[in-house]
C-alpha cells in the first residue's frame, strides 16, 4: 500500500464544547484506499491515547478510516494561542503494513488554553434539565486525581467556557473536602491497579441557559498557585451565638444546639422571626420523637450535640450535629446539617432519624418550623396536581387539632403576613424511609400538618398516635430503621417577585438540579494499554486473551 492512502485534507483546533469537553484537534481525511486502522496519535513527538475517530454515522470503535468517506479524527490538544502543532498519526493497514501522516498546523489567536502554569484540567458537562435560566447555581463535582498531579487543594481553579466563543473565564469556587489513598504495599507490588488518588470535593456557581449544556474546566497541578480569595456576600460571625448570613438573609444558631434560632429577612424587609416561647426556643426543632413517659426529645434540645463538625469558605458554610437523642432516648440516634451558600435565599437542611434499639414511641417529626403566633396571618401551600390552597390562621381548627393535613410530598408551603409583606416557605425535596435489614420502615399517617396555638407549626409525622382521635396508643418501631430528608427553607417577599410563585420557581429549580453529565480528564500513561480486569472470585473471560492486561507477560 502506497503512501497516498489516505491524505489529511484539513486540521483545525477547538476550544472546550459539550460534545468534547477538552481542547483538541480535528482532522479531516480524503481519498482513502482500503481500510486504515489509526493505531498511534503523536502530537510534538509525544503519545496521546485520547483521539476519538468520526465517520458520518458516528464513531468509528475500532478507529478504523473507511474508504469513501471522510472521516475525521478528533484528538486532544491542549493548544495555547497562536502555538504550532505537529499531529503525526500512525495507520496501519489490513496487511500489517505500517504508515506515518503527518499535518502541522497554527492554532487560532483566541479560545486556547486557559493558562499553561496549571498542568491539568478535568471537563465538566452541565446539562440544564428543566427549561429554566440557572444563573449562580451552586453545583457540587466530586474529581479524583492522581496524588501527585495536585500540590495543594488551594490550587484547584474552576474555568467557565462561553459556549459561542470559548473565551475562558474563572468563576469563584471552594475546595471543602479532600482526602488522598496511598496504600503503599499495594501501589509498589501492583502498580497498574493502584496509583495514590486525591479526592476532592468542589463547589462553585453555574450559569447555563434553558435545556443547554455548558463546560466547566477543573484545572490544578499548579504547585506555586495559592488559595484565592473571592469576595461573596457570605459572611460568618462567631461572637456568641454564631450569624450566618448573605444578602438574603441572616440566620442566628442557637449557642448550645446549634441549630436555627432566629431568622432576620433582607431583601428591603428587615422582618425578624423568632420563637423564643417553648423550650428549647429555636424556630428549627426537629428531628424529635415522643417517647413517654420521657419527656419530648427533640434534636434542638442537644446542649451540646454529640458531635459537631463545620467549615466556612466564600461559596458555602456548613453545619453538621449528630449524636443520641436528648432527655435518655438513647434507643435513637440523628444527625441534621445545613448547608448555607453565598448568592441564594434558602438554606439546605438534611437530617438523618436512626433507630438504634428498639423503641415504643407516639410520634416521629420531621422537618418542623416553628415562630411566634403573631408573626403571620396566613398558611398556603401548593398539592401535588398543582391546585393552590390558604388558610387564615385566624380561621384555622385551634390546636390541639391540626389546622391543615397535607401530603408529606407536597411541592412547597409557608406562612405568610400579608399587612407586613414577607412569607417563609418549605421546599421538601427528599425523603426516604429505610430500613437496614429490608422490613418495611415504620411509618403511620406521614403527613405534613400545621398547628395554629400560641405559636404556628408546620412540620412532617412519620409515626404519629399522639395527634389523633386515640392518642393513648404507643407504636413499636424496630431497631435499624432511618428516617431521612432535605428541605430548602426560604424567606420571600410577598408582594415582589410574585410572591409564592418564587417558591415555585426554586421548587422546580431544586428538584431538577444541573446535571453533570460527563467529567473527562485526560488518560495517564500509568494506565496499561490492556484491560485491567477486576478482581473477581472465579474467573471469567470478560475480553479476548490478547487485550487484558498480564503483568506476568508485560
Amino acid at each position: 500500500m502506497s503512501e497516498e492512502t489516505a491524505i489529511i485534507s484539513d486540521c483545525t483546533y477547538s476550544f472546550p464544547t459539550p460534545e468534547f469537553p477538552f481542547y483538541h484537534s480535528t482532522v479531516t481525511w480524503e481519498d482513502i484506499e482500503g481500510e486504515l486502522e489509526v493505531t498511534e496519535v503523536r502530537v510534538d513527538g509525544e503519545k496521546t491515547r485520547d483521539f476519538q475517530v468520526f465517520h458520518e454515522s458516528g464513531e468509528s470503535y475500532d478507529k478504523v478510516l473507511e474508504q469513501g468517506v471522510n472521516p475525521e479524527v478528533v484528538t486532544r490538544v491542549d493548544w495555547e494561542n497562536d502555538e504550532s502543532y505537529t499531529l503525526e498519526f500512525v495507520l496501519e493497514d489490513s496487511s500489517g503494513n505500517e504508515h506515518t501522516k503527518k499535518v502541522r498546523k497554527k492554532a487560532p489567536s483566541h479560545g486556547g488554553y486557559w493558562d499553561s502554569n496549571w498542568s491539568y484540567y478535568a471537563g465538566a458537562v452541565l446539562s440544564e434539565p428543566a427549561g429554566l435560566d440557572r444563573n449562580g447555581e451552586p453545583v457540587h463535582v466530586t474529581v479524583n486525581v492522581y496524588e501527585d498531579r495536585v500540590n495543594d487543594p488551594d490550587e484547584i481553579r474552576v474555568v467557565e467556557i462561553d459556549p459561542e466563543t470559548g473565551v475562558p473565564e474563572e468563576v469563584p469556587s471552594q475546595v471543602y473536602g479532600a482526602d488522598t489513598w496511598n496504600v503503599s504495599d499495594l501501589v509498589e507490588q501492583e502498580p497498574f491497579r493502584y496509583q495514590p488518588t486525591t479526592t476532592l470535593e468542589i463547589v462553585f456557581p453555574a450559569d447555563v441557559s434553558p435545556e443547554n449544556e455548558k463546560v466547566y474546566l477543573l484545572f490544578y497541578g499548579n504547585s506555586g498557585a495559592g488559595p484565592e480569595n473571592y469576595s461573596t456576600d457570605l459572611q460568618v460571625e462567631s461572637e456568641g451565638a454564631e450569624t450566618i448570613q448573605n444578602d438574603y438573609y441572616s440566620m442566628k444558631l442557637a449557642e448550645e444546639s446549634g441549630f436555627i434560632n432566629e431568622i432576620t429577612m433582607k431583601q428591603g424587609l428587615n422582618s425578624k422571626l423568632d420563637h423564643g416561647m417553648e423550650p428549647p426556643g429555636t424556630v428549627h426543632w426537629n428531628p424529635g420523637i415522643y417517647a413517654p413517659p420521657r419527656v419530648w426529645s427533640h434534636a434542638s434540645d442537644w446542649s451540646p450535640p454529640g458531635n459537631s463538625w463545620g467549615l466556612d469558605g466564600d461559596l458555602m458554610s456548613i453545619r453538621k450535629y449528630w449524636g443520641e437523642m436528648p432527655f435518655d432516648v438513647d434507643q435513637a440516634s440523628a444527625s441534621v446539617t445545613y448547608k448555607f451558600y453565598a448568592n441564594v435565599p434558602y438554606v439546605i437542611v438534611s437530617t438523618i432519624i436512626k433507630i438504634d434499639e428498639e423503641i415504643a414511641v407516639k410520634a416521629i417529626r420531621n422537618g418542623e418550623f416553628v415562630f411566634r403566633r403573631e408573626l403571620f396571618d396566613e398558611f398556603r401551600w401548593q398539592d401535588n396536581r398543582g391546585k393552590k390552597g390558604n388558610l387564615k390562621l385566624d380561621e384555622a381548627r385551634p390546636h390541639p387539632s391540626p389546622a391543615v393535613r397535607l401530603a408529606p410530598d407536597i411541592p412547597w408551603l409557608a406562612f405568610v403576613n400579608n399587612e407586613e409583606g414577607y412569607g417563609y416557605g418549605s421546599i421538601p425535596l427528599d425523603y426516604m424511609n429505610a430500613s437496614f435489614d429490608g422490613r418495611p420502615p415504620r411509618t403511620t399517617q406521614s403527613h405534613f400538618y400545621v398547628e395554629v396555638g400560641p405559636w404556628v407549626y408546620w412540620c412532617r409525622p412519620i409515626v404519629n398516635t399522639f395527634v389523633t382521635n386515640n392518642p393513648q396508643r404507643m407504636v413499636k418501631v424496630p431497631d435499624g430503621i432511618m428516617y431521612l430528608e432535605r428541605t430548602a427553607y426560604m424567606g420571600f417577599p410577598l408582594h415582589r417577585q410574585g410572591g409564592t410563585k418564587i417558591l415555585e420557581t426554586y421548587q422546580k429549580r431544586l428538584s431538577n438540579p444541573l446535571e453533570l453529565v460527563e467529567l473527562h480528564m485526560d488518560t495517564d500513561s500509568r494506565v496499561p494499554e490492556k484491560w485491567v480486569q477486576g478482581i473477581i472470585s472465579e474467573e471469567f473471560q470478560e475480553l479476548p486473551p490478547d487485550e487484558v492486561f498480564r503483568p506476568d507477560q508485560e
